[in-house]
């Protein structure tokens, strides 16, 4: 499905979401619009329109809409902060000191958006040909963190890589990208257990960080390597 197509999604069903913000600061949570959309393409411009009903309580508040749920830098890095505490013990494996089908989880700062912040980079295999050598910092530009050890290196694995929110308005994306990350993880699923023997995964949550937080959608480069 071409995601840019918009009026043939809200043709088929696509609904809008929105929320609440109250006085206090609190927020209520993410909703569909109930009411069916209408939409058309007059002069080349796309229109979008529907009804929503304003509470008895809305004074005071303000109400959000949004193209579909959405997933933000401070989500995604409150994300990966837990994955860190899970799989803290990874920063100890050494060959022959893991069990091979262990799993293997590694993050690093991959470089700086222009806004200073973090471009992470996941890296997700198994024990199976761990070796006792770092991955080479092939470029001074960056893996910034020069204190922190790069992943271990698996010679005999190919790689495969994934990225997300390349276009930072393509919130769908992330999702996509969190559905595989938990699989990739799961300790239990024969599949990504198979997956994790064959490949090394390369996996970046979000490549236009600055983007995202600031809701850009135009095509500019915002990543300094």
């Amino acid at each position: 499905m071409n995601l840019n197509r918009q009026q043939r999604l809200f043709q088929q069903g696509h609904q809008p979401v929105f929320r609440v913000g109250f006085p206090d600061g609190s927020f209520a949570k993410w909703q569909r619009v109930r009411d069916r959309c209408s939409c058309e393409t007059v002069d080349g411009q796309f229109y979008l329109t529907f009804t929503h009903r304003f509470g008895a309580n809305a004074k005071g508040c303000t109400t959000y809409f949004a193209f579909c749920y959405p997933w933000s830098y401070t989500e995604s890095q409150e994300q990966l902060s837990a994955l860190d505490y899970r799989f803290r013990h990874c920063a100890a494996m050494r060959p022959g000191k893991a069990g091979p089908d262990e799993i293997y989880y590694h993050r690093e700062l991959l470089c700086h958006s222009l806004d200073r912040q973090r471009v992470d980079l996941l890296t997700i295999t198994d024990c199976h040909g761990m070796t006792d050598q770092e991955e080479d910092r092939f470029d001074e530009r960056l893996f910034l963190e020069r204190s922190n050890p790069r992943p271990r290196a698996f010679p005999g694995k190919r790689v495969f890589l994934v990225s997300s929110r390349v276009h930072p308005g393509e919130t769908p994306a992330s999702f996509v990208f969190n559905g595989f990350l938990e699989f990739i993880l799961r300790e239990a699923d024969a599949r990504a257990r198979q997956l994790r023997r064959l490949f090394v995964f390369k996996l970046i949550p979000m490549l236009n960080p600055d983007g995202v937080t600031r809701v850009t959608i135009a095509p500019t480069a915002v990543v300094s390597i």
